[in-house]
């Protein structure tokens, strides 16, 4: 992996914050768009997700249902439940109740390699198969995530959870917290400070004396070695 030592100094100076100036190909990989799931990303109707119906059966939920089985990305009746978040039953029941017509497969298709993820600035797909476990921990992904694509935390966090997830498919959904990707930085010395970690391995060595100090039960100062200190 080539280093641009510039390129990390001034990610060293701006993390957690993204960079003000890089390419648009990452901000439009940032973009959530239009995506099939409640909540995910922009809405397939035309209304904002505060105004999709409670109840699909409901009289008033005809035009939302008509909007969503119309729509290019929806293809199955999966789809059309997953939009509403509803079952499947009883999005086919209220299609039904409201005479709407659901996809049966369609011509459009929207194809996501399976294990694979599309990295803005990256000669090709990333395979999960070649990362570690959690992604949030591989530093060769997140030193391209955050020092080349110039990524904040926020923006790493909502970027691997989305691509993950597309890349899985209907696997068990994957998360990540904001402190696990500012551990991995602080192991990479992209960020200061220390790891829960490392963290966790001094509070064990002070013992529970240095517990009860911190806790203000004892009129004993204590200082936190600078090392802690962010």
């Amino acid at each position: 992996m080539m280093f641009d030592h510039d390129a990390l100094e001034a990610a060293r100076d701006r993390l957690p914050d993204p960079a003000e100036d890089r390419p648009a190909e990452v901000d439009d990989a940032l973009e959530t768009g239009e995506r099939i799931g409640f909540g995910e990303g922009e809405p397939l109707a035309n209304v904002g997700y505060d105004e999709y119906p409670d109840d699909v059966l409901h009289p008033s939920a005809g035009d939302v249902l008509r909007v969503v089985a119309n729509h290019e990305l929806v293809t199955e009746h999966q789809d059309v439940a997953d939009e509403l978040g509803t079952s499947v039953s009883r999005a086919e029941k209220a299609a039904e109740h409201h005479g709407v017509e659901l996809p049966s497969g369609g011509s459009f298709e929207v194809e996501t390699a399976t294990g694979t993820i599309d990295v803005p600035l990256a000669d090709g797909p990333v395979h999960l198969d070649d990362c570690t476990d959690d992604p949030a921990d591989d530093h060769r992904l997140m030193h391209h995530l955050t020092v080349i694509c110039g990524m904040g935390v926020a923006e790493v966090v909502a970027f691997l959870e989305r691509a993950v997830n597309d890349a899985r498919g209907g696997d068990a959904r994957y998360s990540v917290r904001e402190g696990d990707v500012k551990d991995t930085l602080r192991e990479m010395n992209l960020m200061n400070g220390a790891t829960t970690a490392q963290r966790e391995r001094e509070r064990r060595r002070r013992g529970p004396e240095a517990d009860e100090l911190n806790r203000g039960r004892h009129t004993t100062t204590t200082v936190t070695p600078e090392f802690f200190e962010e």
